[in-house]
């Protein structure tokens, strides 16, 4: 009794991170300054963008789907995957994951987030502190944010503009002070402010991007590089408690019901065990009776079988009664006659991914 089908387009933005506000400095005038210092982070903006990729022997159309289960399913019909639902399909090239991650100074103390970068005269630089990032759990396929303790040093080089207000910073790793924790990259932007004391320092991650790390200087490694998205929640309504598009949720969950006004209409909107029932029986009509190609003329002889007053042979409920709205309450599997709406809970799915983040932030020399 496997049904499927989308119920809306899922798009995950704000649903990994919360995005606390971030500075507004207004308008600034450059000054002259000079990097060689140590500053502290006072404000921090992260644009992420993860689109599906297609890692080497993986083909081209492969798409990955994320599914909710049933959560009585087992009990009720033998099977945990029987009644399961696709919310979504992410092909190559398909945004999985995109969203901006924006702390002021407060919200970086409130995160636990705190760096310290040092630019010495001598064209290395040593990082350390508490840095965000976005970690899997390989075995639950799910991510989350961490803020982990970072120690990092490496090369650098700074062209100045004429007016030393700012210039273009690269970055590279040094194999003689160990791994290498930020990117490499040759095309940062640096501004000075405050009489050269206020760094605004903006560079884009491209080191989990597969094509585009080249642009770094690097080369791709899949071991290395690779990024890997889980996805282990889906936006909801929380006052309906169903399962939505990311620009109609406020927040991300588990578990919700399924809604579709259109598709579930009889049902008052919602999946309910009624509802369940209807499409499996239609889903089941098309693939065994040849006559049946499509879901009007399966649903055109469950109405001849309801005027014949027959009932669905698994649940001996009418066909009638399966055609009627079943969504003033919840499912009971002591009940099963009196129906209910369904509750339904993600399926967890890696999806290897391209990642870009695009970085913007402040400092304050020490």
């Amino acid at each position: 009794m496997r049904t499927s089908y989308k119920l809306f387009t899922l798009l995950l933005a704000g649903a990994l991170l919360v995005v606390p506000g971030c500075d507004d400095n207004g308008d600034v005038t450059d000054e002259p300054g000079a990097l060689e210092a140590s500053w502290q982070l006072t404000a921090l903006t992260a644009v992420y963008l993860r689109t599906v990729a297609t890692p080497a022997g993986t083909p081209a159309d492969t798409s990955y789907s994320l599914t909710a289960s049933w959560n009585y399913s087992l009990l009720v019909l033998q099977s945990a995957s029987a009644a399961d639902q696709e919310l979504a399909s992410f092909s190559v090239g398909d945004t999985v994951f995109a969203t901006v991650a924006a702390f002021d100074a407060a919200a970086l103390a409130a995160t636990g987030i705190s760096l310290k970068i040092t630019f010495l005269e001598d064209n290395t630089y040593s990082f350390t502190g508490t840095y965000p990032t976005l970690l899997l759990d390989a075995e639950a396929c799910s991510t989350y944010l961490a803020v982990p303790q970072v120690s990092d040093e490496g090369n650098y080089t700074i062209a100045y503009n004429a007016a030393e207000t700012g210039g273009i910073l690269a970055i590279s790793p040094n194999d003689l002070l160990g791994k290498q924790v930020l990117p490499s990259f040759d095309d940062a932007v640096v501004a000075f402010s405050n009489a050269g004391a206020t760094l605004q320092l903006d560079f884009l991650d491209r080191d989990g991007h597969d094509a585009r790390i080249t642009e770094t200087g690097e080369t791709w490694d899949e071991e290395e590089h690779r990024v890997t998205m889980g996805i282990p929640e889906a936006p909801i309504i929380s006052a309906l408690g169903i399962f939505a598009t990311a620009d109609l949720a406020d927040t991300t969950g588990k578990s919700a019901y399924l809604y579709d006004p259109v598709k579930l209409e009889t049902w008052g909107g919602f999946l309910t065990f009624y509802g369940l029932i209807i499409q499996g029986t239609i889903k089941t009509m098309i693939a065994l009776d040849p006559s049946i190609t499509n879901e009007a003329e399966a649903l055109a002889a469950i109405l001849a079988l309801v005027a014949a007053g027959a009932a669905d042979p698994t649940t001996t409920i009418p066909y009638a009664t399966l055609l009627t709205d079943d969504s003033s309450g919840d499912f009971n599997p002591t009940a099963l006659a009196a129906g209910g709406k369904l509750t339904y809970v993600i399926n967890n799915v890696c999806i290897p991914v391209n990642e870009v983040i695009d970085f913007k932030s402040s400092w304050d020399k020490i």
